[in-house]
């Protein structure tokens, strides 16, 4: 966990300037030891190396008339890797989809035939540990990874350390940018003489006065939820996190981890959207509802409020927009119940994770593969990264199956940069320039949106002073941001028990919403903690004092 620290301290520091069971078995086979030499993040291999990959890849993206898209072998990163590094890439198998790849990484695990390198799922990862094809990387990551590889990777290296020992390396994807927040029509608010909610209980009295004016109709929905319990339109995590109830992760408690559903915030949070049920604030369906229906509820305007994620009614708000040309949202952190003061989930993608065969003779060419994919991608966005006028990104000929580096945050520092640009002229700060990749293009989308310009007209409500990923930037910035402190691959009873364990605790969540007593939580998560969930905590735990040592 200190990695994970020292990652978000050095962006705390650099971005808050801006504004104030099982185990490794021995290895199978011993790799080969290349020629000692200093370690070059970008070292150029001479004579030439080949090098295999295993991927998934759409036949689609090829276009036959352009030299920079037309196949794998053929392609602008094919040739940057043979360039710039020496090295051919060539590919064990290239799998259709995500269920084709995995078929085929599980074949390979049994006969032992498998390529140097390739991006995995979690499961597959933890098999190709556990059968001892998997190379030590902490020396070779440490000499090899560029900063920026090693600056975006920090948060996810505990992740892929087992016995005290980084197993290949994780590619931050992004994704770290989605936070549940409210979305409130904020025209709605000054017809019923209301300023923006700063307290839960403001929220609840908007919620009643938009219902009491039939804003919506006669059938004005107060607040719209769905039976979502991840950061979709409606989800009821929005009351739930207000609360401090986080839903699936597990906190620091007095120095150990405890899982989220099982502290006493929980109570607080369901008997709060019980009250709600009860008094018809919020939609009597909504444990029958998905998000899609929460969108169209806000479209028809039979609402004005919502919890959801950073993007995930931003086509509804369009909507509302064209049919209603002075309707306007607020986006806001969520507000608590007045005296408290709780931590906003920020949610973290999965990072791609690297298989390196502990079989490959130059198991650092992965590692250089990796650091040219950033540079490149920050340095020559507009060649390397974005779509050509042929349709298609050309990120998805790197070799991780289609995904792209990008910083965790990147989108919430894009809100930054952008905030600060137009405080400044419309420059850019140098410190976005040289770690956001592609910054300056999303920057001319941002100003097109403003304009009306249908292909970004989203843009602006996301990155925009007071956006969603503005929200989250100052949540990270000011550390009111709290994620999962439990990094690492699942525990052996996780895999085996955790869906089913957690079922109980979930039907239990929308009984006592609907009325039923908090006993009936309180005897789910009871019963969690017997029937796997106090092992599991055990498992948890024995990996977190692990990388405390």
């Amino acid at each position: 966990m200190k990695r994970i620290f020292i990652f978000l301290l050095c962006f705390s520091m650099v971005f808050g300037l801006v504004f104030a069971g099982g185990g490794q078995s021995q290895n199978q086979n011993t790799p080969m030891v290349r020629t000692a030499g200093p370690a070059d993040p970008f070292g150029k291999y001479v004579p030439g190396i080949r090098y295999s990959n295993a991927r998934t890849l759409a036949s689609t993206i090829f276009h036959p008339d352009d030299p920079d898209m037309r196949s794998l072998e053929e392609n602008i990163w094919a040739r940057a890797f043979e360039s710039y590094l020496g090295i051919t890439l060539e590919y064990k198998w290239i799998g259709t989809d995500d269920a084709s790849h995995n078929t085929r990484w599980n074949a390979a695990i049994a006969s032992g035939d498998l390529p140097d390198f390739g991006n995995v799922s979690a499961a597959i990862f933890k098999q190709l540990y556990d059968a001892g094809y998997m190379a030590e990387m902490d020396q070779i990551f440490a000499d090899y990874a560029s900063e920026q590889l090693k600056n975006t990777s920090e948060f996810y290296l505990d992740m892929l350390t087992m016995d005290g020992k980084l197993y290949g390396f994780p590619i931050s994807r992004g994704g770290g940018n989605n936070m549940v927040q409210l979305h409130i029509r904020e025209d709605w608010l000054n017809k019923v003489g209301l300023g923006l909610p700063k307290t839960f209980e403001e929220v609840v009295n908007a919620a009643r006065a938009f219902q009491r004016a039939n804003l919506g109709g006669n059938d004005t929905v107060g607040m719209v939820l769905s039976n979502d319990l991840a950061a979709n339109a409606g989800t009821i995590n929005g009351v739930l996190q207000s609360f401090g109830a986080y839903n699936g992760i597990w906190l620091d408690v007095n120095g150990s981890l405890v899982y989220s559903q099982t502290l006493p915030e929980w109570k607080d949070g369901l008997l709060a959207l019980q009250s709600l049920y009860r008094e018809g604030i919020i939609n009597r369906d909504f444990a029958a509802i998905r998000y899609t229906e929460v969108s169209e509820i806000i479209s028809s305007q039979r609402s004005g409020m919502t919890y959801g994620g950073s993007w995930s009614i931003n086509g509804a708000i369009e909507s509302v927009h064209t049919s209603d040309s002075s309707s306007k949202f607020a986006y806001l952190l969520l507000p608590q119940p007045a005296g408290k003061s709780f931590k906003y989930h920020l949610i973290n993608a999965d990072p791609i994770y690297v298989f390196v065969s502990a079989r490959s003779r130059y198991p650092e060419a992965a590692v250089k593969i990796a650091n040219l994919c950033w540079k490149l991608s920050i340095e020559d966005y507009d060649n390397y990264y974005a779509a050509p006028p042929a349709g298609g990104y050309r990120y998805r000929y790197m070799p991780w199956s289609g995904m792209s580096p990008a910083n965790p945050y990147q989108d919430n520092y894009y809100s930054a940069a952008i905030v600060e640009a137009e405080r400044n002229n419309g420059v850019l700060p140098q410190w976005a320039l040289t770690t956001l990749m592609g910054v300056e293009s999303i920057y001319e989308r941002y100003k097109l949106s403003l304009i009306g310009q249908d292909q970004y007209r989203l843009a602006h409500y996301y990155y925009q002073y007071g956006g969603t990923y503005w929200n989250a930037y100052t949540a990270i910035r000011d550390n009111r941001h709290q994620h999962n402190m439990f990094t690492a691959l699942p525990t052996e009873t996780m895999a085996l028990m955790g869906n089913v364990i957690n079922d109980e605790i979930n039907m239990a969540i929308f009984d006592v919403i609907m009325g039923a007593d908090i006993s009936t939580f309180e005897r789910a998560v009871e019963r969690w903690k017997t029937n796997g969930g106090n092992r599991i905590t055990q498992e948890v735990n024995a990996w977190y004092r692990s990388i405390k040592k």
